[in-house]
């Protein structure tokens, strides 16, 4: 799957993940392939993008924002 990390200055991360792990308003979520479509709001916590390859997750640190998942693609729309 791809996702897209963005704030409003400039993109964070661009790439095909394995998983991504989301602190919610709801508690945290993990999203893998094929997941069913969602729009979340982010709350301050880490987002953790584990990639095909790699053993230890890339961790973003947020305070919040948005995420939109559809078709394999997840857009996280931060703020600063």
């Amino acid at each position: 799957m791809h996702v897209k990390i963005l704030n409003l200055s400039k993109k964070l991360f661009d790439g095909k993940v394995k998983s991504v792990t989301l602190p919610t308003i709801e508690g945290e979520i993990t999203i893998l392939p094929n997941h069913i479509s969602i729009l979340t709001k982010l709350c301050k916590g880490i987002i953790k993008i584990r990639l095909e390859n790699q053993t230890e997750p890339i961790l973003f640190n947020i305070n919040s924002g948005l995420c939109h998942f559809a078709s394999n693609n997840a857009t996280l729309i931060l703020d600063e």
